[in-house]
């Protein structure tokens, strides 16, 4: 009688500089990966244009394991997009896809448990960091302002502390890579999908060596993605506040006639204040619809998500370049 087949898991890491901490982070992957039984894996390293000994790294794995792949952007695409180009080119035999971070705090000892949870009938196992090491001040406070703003406004909430940590069934994954938009929120789109999320709570570890590449732009940025991305509440919000300042406006216009009109002075201060309350809102207005016209103008154009100058070769898996590549021609696709 013929050995059941062991199950394939496909790890999903996307780099950018982190040459210093490859070695460990590799290490303490095959460590764990190792010991699950019934499981085998492929590795899938995605640089995304670093600027580092990054790539030459990763090639250097490459060729002692034939378990790794190397996808290699053109440039800087960033963090959404480096994960979405190994979710489309990971092993579509895959019976586990795992999403993780190359500087290890996102502790690969999870990742037994989180397999566990996917086996256990969940389609998506997603971790959730606890309170552990000191974060700074103002990256906590930023963080749970950003979790409170995009659950309140958000018709698709989503768990705080919930980083792009997360192991997805084979049914979630297809569903997933149906979803096209450019400017992408992970997190959120997983939640969208609406398969059973189970939560594993973790404390992140320091991170071994190097310094964290999300700095405050990059966090930025993606906050502003996901909140134009995930609600329509800002353009709501807005109409209300206008009809409010409308109704303020003639109010106080009224006032200043009839003080006018009365032979008291006008009140300069006041009307000023107005004057001015009225253009921020009218700006603020102005950046909102703005923020949604770009974005609509970025998906009507239709570019691809990213391109590749290197890919691992689909039968033997070594890394070979090729012409720019972009996410719309995904080789695998025409696997039957």
């Amino acid at each position: 009688m013929d050995a059941p087949r062991a199950r394939l898991l496909c790890v999903i890491i996307p780099c950018f500089d982190e040459a210093e901490v490859l070695e460990h982070t590799y290490a303490e992957l095959k460590r764990v990966l190792a010991t699950l039984p019934g499981y085998r894996h492929l590795l899938y390293f995605v640089d995304d244009g670093s600027r580092d000994a990054t790539l030459a790294k990763l090639n250097q794995l490459a060729r002692r394991d034939d378990t790794v792949r190397v996808l290699s952007l053109t440039r800087n695409f960033g963090h959404q997009a480096a994960i979405s180009c190994g979710l489309d080119h990971a092993d579509r035999r895959a019976d586990a896809v795992l999403v993780m971070d190359a500087d290890l705090e996102n502790p690969p000892v999870l990742i037994p448990h989180m397999l566990q949870e996917l086996e256990a009938g969940h389609d998506v196992v997603m971790g959730v960091r606890e309170t552990g090491r000191q974060v700074g001040l103002l990256r906590r406070l930023g963080s749970r302002s950003f979790y409170w703003l995009f659950n309140q406004l958000s018709d698709v909430p989503i768990t705080p502390a919930a980083p792009d940590f997360f192991v997805l069934s084979p049914r979630a994954r297809e569903a997933l890579a149906k979803l096209g938009e450019q400017r992408r929120f992970l997190r959120a789109m997983v939640a969208w999908l609406g398969f059973p999320i189970r939560h594993l709570p973790y404390v992140p570890p320091a991170r071994a060596h190097g310094r964290s590449k999300y700095t405050l732009p990059r966090m930025l940025r993606l906050s502003e993605d996901a909140l134009f991305a995930f609600s329509s509440a800002p353009p709501r919000i807005l109409m209300r506040l206008g009809s409010l300042t409308f109704v303020l406006g003639t109010l106080l216009l009224a006032f200043g006639t009839y003080r006018q009109l009365s032979g008291a002075a006008a009140s300069l201060p006041l009307l000023s204040g107005l004057l001015v309350l009225l253009s921020g809102i009218h700006v603020a207005a102005l950046g909102v619809v703005a923020g949604y016209v770009v974005r609509a103008l970025e998906e009507s154009r239709g570019r691809p998500l990213y391109l590749l100058k290197q890919a691992p070769d689909e039968r033997t898996g070594e890394a070979r370049l090729v012409e720019v590549l972009g996410r719309n021609a995904d080789p695998q696709r025409k696997r039957a």
